[in-house]
């Protein structure tokens, strides 16, 4: 029976909103490259407190049972992947998990 396995990568980054924008790319890039990869699933944290971890994706569930595919914490209205995309929510402040 396949089990899940975690793949951890290490680099560098001045702040958790830098660290946050590499783990997007990173995590957008390997799921082009590996279609199978679930993008939602991406963790991040910080090296020293690997079992600290957050979500790097938002993962807000909209209207139409899509997950939000904005970096955690993001701003404004929650959107789902791929160009055009739906997006939902009030669009002002920090949009809520």
């Amino acid at each position: 029976m396949p089990r899940r396995w975690t793949l951890h990568l290490t680099y560098l980054a001045t702040d958790l909103r830098e660290a946050r924008d590499q783990a997007v790319v990173y995590t957008e890039g390997l799921t082009i490259l590996r279609p199978e990869l679930a993008a939602s699933a991406a963790l991040l944290s910080r090296a020293d407190a690997w079992n600290h971890v957050e979500p790097v994706f938002c993962g807000r569930i909209g209207p139409d049972n899509e997950a939000c595919m904005d970096v955690t914490g993001h701003p404004g209205f929650h959107s789902a992947a791929g160009i055009g995309g739906l997006c939902w929510g009030d669009g002002d402040g920090v949009a809520e998990r």
